[in-house]
């Protein structure tokens, strides 16, 4: 049996720990996808805040920022990351300082 969602059934029945949840998404789901990461630029304050979201496209990245309340200020840029790119998980999903961007950037840079 399958959920409309295209989830098996049996995740319902799934102990805690065994699969984490995201937003109603499976994460080891997500993971599985390959889903490329967006970097998402927020002008807010005279500042600026960059977020990595997974997704399979950039308006998909700006809806999932959105939803998790990160979309603070204007939306000024957005772009995938090349797949070669190993984002740690504690930086996805969160608003990254200006330095954690700026490391990140010279890692890969």
């Amino acid at each position: 049996m399958v959920f409309a969602s295209g989830f098996p059934a049996d995740v319902a029945n799934r102990k805690d720990g065994d699969v984490p949840f995201d937003d109603g998404y499976l994460c080891d789901f997500l993971t599985a996808l390959h889903m490329p990461l967006y970097w998402l630029v927020y002008r807010h304050n005279n500042s600026i805040s960059v977020v990595i979201e997974p997704a399979h496209s950039l308006m998909h990245a700006r809806l999932r920022a959105s939803i998790d309340g990160l979309d603070e200020g204007e939306f000024t840029e957005g772009h995938e990351l090349p797949s070669k790119w190993k984002v740690a998980k504690q930086m996805i999903g969160r608003r990254l300082s200006q330095g954690e961007a700026k490391r990140l950037l010279a890692k890969f840079g």
